[in-house]
């Protein structure tokens, strides 16, 4: 990512880009190019960049998941399809519709604050130590989510908040997924 940034100043340093015209859909660009005219700083750049690729990661594995665990719960399916219909029926759904499908961010949703016994202490994770992370796993600890943390519910979102222990599938912190509600 470091290289990244760095060609991108270098690019930068050479020429003067105008602004990009209103509509230009079909213009090549790059993602850095936008941010770059707001910082100067590499590590601010950088960091973006990671954030970005990481919720990609983070939604990818949500989109991988669902329809596996929807087709082995065809009550869930079968609540969210109604729930599609009865709102959109057959058409392309508005961005206002999409974030007003409560079911559907429920689903989703079924999908650690920190360590040591109050789950409040920080984690020292060493530069270069491997680090395995899954987002499934901590959302399925019956200490989070209760005896049925390994059943599909998607109605427990109903009660329980976004920022509950365990609850990962968007990440947290400066990583959080761009997409996260």
């Amino acid at each position: 990512m470091d290289a990244l940034v760095d060609r991108k100043f270098q690019e930068i340093a050479k020429t003067t880009f105008p602004d990009p015209p209103r509509g230009a859909e079909d213009m090549r660009r790059s993602l850095l190019d936008d941010p770059v005219r707001y910082t100067d700083d590499p590590l601010e750049l950088r960091d973006a960049m990671i954030t970005v690729s990481f919720s990609n990661d983070s939604l990818a594995g949500i989109m991988a998941a669902t329809p596996r665990f929807l087709s082995r719960h065809e009550d869930v399916y079968k609540k969210l399809r109604r729930s599609v219909l009865d709102t959109v029926g057959y058409e392309e759904p508005t961005y206002q519709q999409i974030a007003g499908f409560s079911y559907l961010q429920q689903v989703t949703n079924e999908l650690p604050t920190g360590v040591g016994p109050k789950s409040k202490d920080s984690l020292l994770v060493k530069k270069g130590q491997p680090l395995v992370l899954s987002t499934w796993v901590a959302q399925r600890h019956t200490k989070n989510f209760g005896d049925d943390a390994m059943d599909i519910r998607p109605e427990r979102w109903d009660d329980q908040p976004v920022d509950a222990p365990g609850y990962l599938p968007f990440l947290i912190g400066p990583r959080t997924c761009s997409g996260r509600k």
